[in-house]
């Protein structure tokens, strides 16, 4: 397969071999660059199968989980699995809107941003991360930070 966008709505994994199953589509698409999994209820579990199926996709340049319940512990699993070593990504845009994060997972950003990971926009709309956090976030992004938030 050769798949350079996937775009899913209101699509919810119902279990762990489902969530596997669409992993390995991911690991057998090295060319995909962008990825929208919007209102799809992805938890921090969903996030460590699909974090590890792209983490060695060096094409991906849009992410976006919009409206799901990754939390704190997803972006934990998130910003590392995007950190790996085996992960060269350069990301245009992370679209983390309304996803339950709060100072901890804004600290993840934060962090891997400061190690080096390329964001150029980040959206973290309607999360919980206080000002401050999101101030330091958006002056590590690059040339186009647009990060907003509700705190």
């Amino acid at each position: 397969l050769n798949i350079n966008t996937i775009e899913l709505e209101n699509v919810r994994m119902e279990d762990e071999e489902t969530t596997e199953m669409f992993a390995q589509v991911l690991r057998n698409n090295p060319t995909l660059k962008m990825l929208f999994w919007e209102k799809g209820e992805l938890t921090s579990r969903s996030a460590i199968i699909i974090a590890d199926a792209f983490a060695g996709n060096t094409a991906l340049t849009h992410l976006s989980f919009t409206d799901n319940l990754l939390g704190n512990d997803g972006t934990l699993v998130l910003m590392n699995a995007l950190m790996s070593e085996k992960s060269s990504i350069q990301l245009e845009y992370l679209g983390l809107e309304t996803n339950e994060i709060g100072n901890s997972g804004g600290r993840s950003i934060l962090k891997a941003l400061e190690a080096g990971l390329e964001i150029e926009e980040i959206s973290l709309y309607g999360n919980y991360i206080d000002s401050d956090i999101v101030s330091s976030i958006t002056k590590k992004c690059g040339r186009k930070a647009s990060t907003s938030h509700n705190s």
